[in-house]
């Protein structure tokens, strides 16, 4: 009797599809200035002016004192429509 390649003690090895996708990309939240201005090609003082000034409302809101919150996909939205 052949003893089959998947055996029980052995791990299953991950797909290649789900090994590549890395599990900040699977979120759409982005948390913090630093991480939203890189999405949008910005620093972070850039970021809090923009916000202060009305550009990121409906797309960035404040979760905490200084903490911003932001939507990968209406940020990448925001980006491509300029």
């Amino acid at each position: 009797m052949k003893s089959s390649d998947q055996s029980p003690n052995k791990p299953s090895e991950a797909k290649p599809s789900e090994a590549a996708v890395d599990p900040a990309e699977q979120s759409d939240h982005v948390w913090g200035a630093e991480a939203i201005g890189v999405e949008i090609g910005r620093t972070a003082n850039q970021v809090y002016h923009l916000y202060r000034s009305g550009a990121l409302r409906g797309v960035v809101r404040k979760a905490g004192h200084r903490t911003f919150l932001g939507s990968r996909r209406k940020l990448r939205e925001l980006v491509t429509a300029e």
